[in-house]
């Protein structure tokens, strides 16, 4: 590196230290960091004292946000669901390459009444706005994922991608002896192929628990801290939330206009979320280099938390923090460089972020409060003693703190000799900053030791088992996930059918027995009469019975019905009333009963209907009623036939008549009486059933 440019370097290093002293005087956090280039058009402006704050205290003068292109920025404030985190989310998006200065005026309070000095400070917006620049990002991201996953082998495939299409893929269970309980979660994908992938949940001897055929090409499906299943969804790049049904239920994307991406979702009881995406960007390397590309594609990551209403709380920029050169593999001379390759986050105990950085060889924790860095293990930056682990770990996945304090990883070992993956277990001690292997599993076959050189997981169990995914193999002979005990022992053991090079990004086991509560979006009221309706909704996972509540709306008490399927029609209702109701299951395995759906509504129609056959129920009424003279009239058949239908006036006199051939069913005929005289009228449908009356009103 010459002298200018490591000049240009510490420059840039020393004005952002000195401005972001400044500004965190006054501010736990602000985003985007001042000083900071690169920031997406759609970004937002975070600001957070630490303080709880007067929501009465943000008045819209207080903040100025001014592009120096597109000019003043009128914005949204919201105060995040931790009332400590203000938000400033502009309604018109900023302009490509320009500079944002925002203002913040003293007069922001804490509810203690404490008033919050002003600050000023700066961003600039990337400049990517070009169609030429869009295109060559999208071939980066593209090549990130060729240059990770490598060229699958020739294999002679035997079947044809039809052969996919059912619940579950086609695998082998080699190995079933006495593992852990549970039910193991898997997604199969293949990054050269499409229509072979799946998302899964089987027991450990196979058996389908759920499965379905997966046509949009997701990924990462597990059962998440909230209690629900989440999967990547690749065509909406966002992540999705499915209820114990299996049915979609929400959808999460990143703000400040980045795409979530498929590496990681973590979603937690209180609503809050962390996603994360890459962000690639053009980028002058000749800053380190003056023989490196002036002008390369340079992908970076970002780290996001949602709160509960999905707005920005906290957005962490690798750009901020690390260099490009801080990639220990890959060569800097070339037009696209993926330097981060973050693939996992974990929110430690300690409230902080650990994220492992593939690129890098490196995981990172991350201070949540101010967005710094704690430390650094591994990688070119190491600030760890490594003890019993001469190799370290090489391009990484799956970094977590596990129950006993202790932190384990899937360490592929692409830069190993010879290359070999391991589950590995580390015990850190973070003030001296030594880390100790203190567990490795690495599995040995007939054809060598077990090598994925992308993805994989590692996941300690409740009784001390380890389950693994061994990630992206090729060679027949290796497992595509394998379960041991305590001794190292192999009891669970799986494969991919290897024709079409599928893989397995992370596999889980959990305990899934729910007794699942009806999905509120399956509710339907339909044949709506005027004193009855059908009720349906889609089945419960595990339900054998339901519990059915229905109030006319503003009532106190429920009537409630126990119907053995997901429908019921209900009976005796009120003309021309709103009806509130609502769905619980009851299960016997487990014996259970869910929580209740959310309260839907329907409305009976006006008109009344007319018994006159004794002892039998009229199935016929007439809607509008009183009609202008415009008409329909409903009725069922209860079996194919004729059907005969009159309409009287008060003397007896017949004014309408029909007779005509009609099939089983809920049958609807429009009449048409304009020019009639307004008064009483009395309509007759006679079917195989018998005959039925009802009274008519023409005004």
């Amino acid at each position: 590196m010459t002298l200018k440019n490591f000049s240009r370097i510490m420059s840039l290093s020393v004005a952002l230290l000195l401005c972001s002293h400044s500004i965190w005087a006054q501010f736990q956090y602000v985003n985007p960091k001042p000083g900071s280039s690169m920031h997406h058009v759609e970004t937002g402006i975070i600001l957070r004292n630490g303080a709880l704050i007067d929501p009465s205290s943000l008045q819209a003068s207080l903040f100025s946000v001014v592009g120096s292109k597109s000019g003043n920025h009128a914005v949204k404030i919201i105060l995040a669901d931790d009332s400590k985190t203000v938000l400033l989310n502009p309604i018109v998006v900023f302009k490509p390459g320009e500079t944002v200065t925002v203002t913040v005026k003293s007069g922001m309070k804490t509810l203690q009444g404490l008033t919050i000095t002003g600050t000023t400070f700066t961003f600039k917006i990337g400049d990517t706005g070009n169609p030429e620049t869009q295109a060559r990002i999208q071939n980066a991201l593209a090549q990130i994922h060729t240059e990770e996953m490598g060229a699958p082998p020739v294999i002679s495939r035997t079947n044809s991608p039809a052969d996919w299409h059912h619940a579950l893929p086609p695998f082998d269970i080699w190995v079933n002896n006495n593992p852990a309980p549970g039910q193991i979660f898997f997604h199969n994908f293949s990054f050269f192929l499409t229509g072979t992938s799946h998302y899964c949940i089987i027991e450990n001897n196979g058996d389908s628990v759920y499965g379905k055929w997966d046509t949009i090409k997701g990924n990462n499906f597990t059962l998440n801290g909230n209690n629900y299943l989440t999967l990547y969804n690749d065509t909406l790049m966002a992540f999705q939330v499915l209820d114990s049904n299996y049915n979609s239920i929400d959808t999460f994307q990143m703000g400040n206009g980045y795409k979530a991406d498929v590496h990681e979702f973590l979603i937690y009881s209180n609503g809050h979320s962390f996603l994360e995406s890459y962000d690639a960007e053009p980028f002058d390397m000749t800053i380190y280099n003056p023989t490196y590309n002036p002008d390369a594609i340079v992908t970076g990551a970002v780290v996001q938390e949602l709160d509960k209403n999905k707005n920005v709380i906290f957005q962490w920029r690798s750009w901020d923090y690390f260099q490009v050169t801080d990639d220990t593999h890959d060569p800097l001379t070339t037009s696209t460089i993926d330097y981060v390759h973050l693939n996992s986050i974990y929110p430690d105990t300690d409230g902080n972020i650990i994220v492992s950085c593939r690129s890098m060889d490196e995981v990172t924790k991350i201070n949540h409060t101010t967005g710094g860095l704690v430390w650094r293990w591994g990688g070119k930056n190491n600030q760890f003693t490594f003890v019993s682990d001469a190799e370290k770990f090489s391009h990484q996945h799956d970094v977590i703190r596990i129950t006993n304090g202790h932190i384990t990883m899937f360490d592929n070992g692409n830069y190993h000799s010879p290359p070999q993956s391991f589950a590995k277990e580390y015990q850190l001690d973070e003030v001296n900053k030594v880390a100790t292997l203190v567990w490795k599993y690495s599995r040995n076959t007939s054809a060598g030791p077990v090598y994925g050189n992308a993805m994989g997981s590692m996941q300690r169990l409740a009784n001390g088992n380890t389950l693994i995914s061994w990630g992206l193999i090729y060679v027949p002979e290796f497992p595509t996930a394998t379960e041991v005990d305590i001794n190292q022992n192999v009891v669970w053991e799986m494969r991919l059918d290897d024709t079409y090079t599928d893989a397995i990004y992370r596999i889980h086991k959990f305990t899934w027995d729910p007794c699942s509560r009806p999905t509120t979006s399956t509710m339907r009221a339909t044949n709506i009469t005027a004193t009855k309706a059908q009720l349906s909704w889609g089945a419960a996972t595990n339900a054998s019975s339901y519990s059915l509540n229905y109030r006319l709306q503003g009532a106190t008490n429920w009537i409630v019905k126990s119907p053995s399927s997901p429908n019921k029609t209900v009976k005796k209702l009120t003309p021309g009333s709103t009806y509130e109701w609502r769905v619980r299951s009851t299960c016997t395995n487990p014996s259970a009963q869910s929580g209740y759906t959310g309260i839907k509504t329907f409305n009976t129609l006006a008109g009344r209907d007319v018994v006159l056959t004794e002892n039998k129920e009229s199935n016929v009424y007439i809607y509008p009623n009183p009609a202008a003279g415009l008409f329909t009239i409903h009725f069922n058949v209860d079996q194919d036939g004729p059907v005969q239908i009159k309409i009287y006036d008060i003397t007896g006199r017949i004014i309408y008549f029909i007779n005509k051939d009609m099939n089983v069913g809920e049958q609807a005929l429009k009449v048409n009486l304009d020019g009639v005289t307004a008064g009483m009228y009395v309509a007759e449908i006679r079917t195989a059933s018998g005959k039925f009356t009802q009274k008519l009103v023409i005004e």
